[in-house]
């Protein structure tokens, strides 16, 4: 099994509904990847790691 998780900066000025848009297609890849055991994809709070970020973790 391989776990792969991928953090990508959002550019500033991106407005909230393209980044909702590209969320959604990104959570549309376990559709379309049989292989895809697992996905989680979400924006950042801040907490942890860059506060402007979007998280994908694939199982």
């Amino acid at each position: 099994m391989i776990r792969h998780i991928f953090i990508a900066p959002v550019k500033e000025g991106v407005s909230e509904e393209k980044l909702n848009k590209e969320i959604s297609l990104m959570r549309a890849m376990k559709d379309n990847i049989p292989e895809i055991i697992h996905l989680t994809i979400g924006k950042n709070t801040g907490w942890v790691g860059g506060e402007n970020a979007v998280t994908r973790s694939l199982i």
